[in-house]
């Protein structure tokens, strides 16, 4: 009887052995995938695009390039303020690592 206990008690243990990492496994992929996924440069570049065209006065004069995350900002606006505007709305974009600011104030614009 003990040696049949045994037995069972060996199998119990070696399938909770089995099953018991996949379960882990399937946690740590749940846990990648509620994990930001990284954003390309084509995706960074027409986020920020939109944003500045609906939100910065001139904004549709500014072109945007993105490379390795570092996005580029030329083109002119009719003020400072839409200058800086321009800057915190690219920082604010996910993504974003860096920004080269070549934007040119043109009052009158």
């Amino acid at each position: 009887m003990w040696k049949r206990m045994l037995r069972w008690s060996l199998a119990l243990g070696s399938s909770i052995m089995f099953i018991a990492p996949a379960f882990t496994a399937r946690a740590d992929d749940q846990q990648n995938q509620s994990a930001t996924p990284p954003v390309s440069d084509d995706w960074i570049t027409s986020q920020v695009k939109q944003k500045l065209g609906t939100a910065v006065p001139g904004g549709s004069h500014i072109d945007v390039d993105t490379k390795n995350d570092v996005v580029t900002l030329s083109g002119s606006v009719p003020s400072e303020t839409a200058r800086t505007q321009a800057l915190q709305i690219t920082r604010d974009t996910a993504g974003v690592k860096q920004i080269k600011d070549e934007i040119k104030v043109h009052p009158g614009k």
